[in-house]
């Protein structure tokens, strides 16, 4: 009997390691996704005028005859 609750102790220690290592790599997931975020609002604040000024630089633009 001692034995089976040895284990069954030893069953939820490791349970709560687990549900802890999940809740952390979930929390670092959460920073990562807020980083990207950032990244996409930079991209679509700056993408269009780059494509824009791009266009503008092409050669067929060049006036000089």
């Amino acid at each position: 009997m001692q034995a089976i609750l040895s284990g069954m102790q030893e069953d939820a220690n490791l349970g709560r390691k687990l549900a802890k290592a999940s809740h952390d790599l979930a929390q670092g997931t959460r920073r990562d996704s807020v980083a990207m975020g950032t990244i996409a609002v930079v991209t679509m604040f700056f993408l269009p005028g780059v494509t824009f000024t791009t266009f503008l630089s092409m050669p067929f633009f060049d006036r000089d005859d």
